[in-house]
């Protein structure tokens, strides 16, 4: 018997609030509340009652397996055993070298790793290993020193069922008395520290017999809130770990790929993003249609298919119109372009060589890991929402290949080590010049106007680390003649 432990990354996003859902666990979910009786329901709302941003959780279990081609189960943990989970969050953000830019991503087979610089060792924030057992045990809180001064990076949990909980920090960013003042610059502000972070998930099993067995280990990462959690990157980072296997040679392309798996996810999501962004091309990708859903081969659909596959494809040619897709600089890094694996995807659906229909259920671990890493950005990575371009490092992977972080060649907080210093800083310089979805640029209001999504005004990086968790949440609604629709809400702006 083998055991692994789910997700095998994680993502815990700060907030504000001290209330918390859990991450998107199924296809389709939008993440799951946690009621006082132990029972869950979908999550509605993530504000609280006073308009304060909710954490969301990562929650991690484990899984056994009979062999290594098993679909495996959720480990059912024996009355007489226990689970002894452990995590160490790091922030090394304002520990690394860094450049007055976001890192290029590494080229094929070039190890990428980010490296401390001398004298800078007292910046980073690590908790240290911290251990939790039982169900439903008391918070054990992840806290770290940056400079002499105490950072809570989060917490453990457990739930009834003994599965981890791991939430992320407040959100908070400060600049220590003293300091120099920040460069403006969204992605290099020395002095400054956030409570963001990433490390190990490992787990231990002590059976009844004082036996024990160490499942596969997985990792987590704290990262800043998603304020349009209905609308999904088009690449995400699924896309992307998929993408850098597929080049390594550990995946192959399917010969027929299926289109509610494969295809209708791009295109939903590209055609979603008119939701938080004003670029007209958003609306003009379909997403119905009897040509686009089954395997015509006349004339007509394969032209149908071809025209929308062309409305993907253009998108990644225009910036503001022009010259590559709202990016900080014209260059092919920093212009929104899909995978390979997805555009040979893409040709193949043109072609007719695709599965029209429902395909198959994935199995549980695999539908886990699936649903956690599609609520992520894959692109730019400039610097990124999540994880920055290590995560085009093939290196960093298990093999055989399953989404897992070799925790031989990473150490905690490497993911997140070059993203935006303080991650509000990102979100502030991006108020017309970006497309993910966690970051709106313009959304739709509960009166039914249109307007930009950052009306907070802030007149600094100061003013608007201050602002930001105030900031609406884009969420599902149906208008008034009855279809979906989406608008902000929870602004206290």
């Amino acid at each position: 018997m083998k055991y692994r432990i789910y997700p095998p990354i994680g993502f815990a996003r700060v907030g504000n609030s001290n209330e918390f859902f859990i991450a998107s666990e199924s296809l389709g979910s939008p993440g799951l509340e946690l009621r006082a009786d132990g029972t869950e329901s979908p999550v509605t709302e993530y504000k609280d009652s006073s308009k304060n941003t909710k954490r969301q959780a990562a929650r991690f279990r484990i899984f056994a397996f009979n062999d290594d081609g098993s679909p495996g189960t959720p480990f059912a943990l024996p009355s007489s055993a226990r689970i002894e989970w452990t995590v160490r969050m790091v922030n090394k953000k304002d520990a690394v070298v860094r450049t007055g830019t976001p890192p290029a991503p590494p080229a094929p087979g070039v190890r990428f790793r980010p490296t401390t610089e001398s004298g800078m060792e007292n910046r980073i924030i690590d908790s240290g290993a911290r251990t939790i057992v039982g169900l439903g045990a008391a918070p054990v809180p992840l806290v770290g020193n940056y400079r002499g001064t105490e950072v809570t990076l989060g917490e453990l949990r457990t739930d009834s069922a003994g599965r981890l909980i791991v939430l992320g920090g407040a959100g908070v960013s400060r600049l220590l008395p003293g300091a120099p003042p920040s460069s403006g610059n969204f992605f290099t502000n020395r002095g400054w520290f956030d409570d963001v972070g990433d490390g190990s998930v490992t787990a231990r099993i002590v059976f009844a017999d004082n036996s024990e067995v160490a499942p596969e280990p997985a990792w987590v990462v704290s990262c800043p809130p998603d304020f349009a959690p209905a609308v999904r990157g088009v690449v995400t980072l699924l896309d992307l770990m998929r993408d850098v296997a597929y080049t390594s040679g550990w995946l192959q392309l399917p010969a027929k790929p299926s289109f509610e798996a494969d295809i209708k996810p791009i295109l939903e999501r590209a055609n979603a993003l008119q939701w938080v962004n004003d670029l007209a091309d958003w609306p003009a990708v379909p997403t119905k249609g009897d040509a686009l859903e089954k395997p015509f081969a006349d004339a007509a659909s394969v032209a149908a298919r071809a025209a929308a596959e062309r409305a993907i494809l253009d998108v990644e040619m225009k910036a503001d119109g022009s010259t590559g897709l709202l990016s900080h600089t014209d260059t092919p890094y920093t212009k929104f372009v899909i995978t390979e694996w997805q555009k040979k995807c893409l040709a193949k659906w043109v072609a007719g060589e695709f599965l029209p229909g429902t395909p198959a259920a994935p199995a549980a671990s695999d539908e886990l890991t699936r649903a956690t890493l599609e609520a992520t950005v894959g692109q730019t990575l400039y610097p990124g929402i999540e994880v920055g371009v290590i995560a085009r490092d093939a290196s960093i992977y298990s093999t055989p290949f399953d989404f897992r972080l070799s925790h031989s060649q990473i150490q905690p907080g490497d993911m997140t080590a070059l993203m935006a210093l303080p991650w509000q800083a990102d979100f502030w310089a991006c108020d017309s010049n970006w497309w993910p979805s966690q970051r709106p640029n313009d959304v739709n209001l509960v009166d039914g106007q249109r307007d930009s999504w950052m009306r907070a005004d802030p007149s600094d990086l100061e003013d608007f680390v201050q602002k930001v968790m105030k900031l609406g949440v884009v969420q599902e609604a149906v208008d008034a003649t009855g279809e979906r629709t989406m608008r902000e809400a929870g602004s206290a702006f």
